[in-house]
């Protein structure tokens, strides 16, 4: 009983502070620019963190790195919305095969269960 009044409250309290419009003109466009600098940061890294890691699993340069890695977004992004589900899950699943595979050939695969078991 305490806790489905608590969820109550919660609800309406959310609720009530979401029809709240207190941020208007200057802060909220402020505001906004804030949150569209931090999403592009953490694409930024995100897009960085692939490069590197295509670079550690196949010797490529960041820059090739960085392009397989747009041209890959840009391309589930395209699929996004359209009918080829199967699609996206056949080459996901090719493409992490591959990276297992290469992970087994080069013996990383058994570097990091030995170093994670010492």
């Amino acid at each position: 009983m305490r806790s489905e009044t608590i969820k109550r409250v919660a609800i309406a309290g959310a609720t009530a502070v979401m029809t709240l419009n207190i941020w208007t003109g200057a802060p909220l466009a402020a505001m906004w620019i804030g949150s569209e600098i931090a999403a592009m940061a953490t694409d930024l890294a995100e897009s960085l963190g692939a490069a590197i890691g295509l670079s550690l699993l196949f010797g490529l340069p960041l820059l090739p790195g960085l392009l397989i890695t747009f041209g890959a977004t840009y391309g589930i992004l395209l699929l996004q919305g359209s009918a080829v589900a199967l699609l996206e899950l056949l080459l996901a699943a090719h493409f992490y095969g591959r990276v297992y595979r290469h992970a087994v050939r080069t013996g990383l695969l058994a570097r990091y269960s030995a170093e994670s078991a010492a």
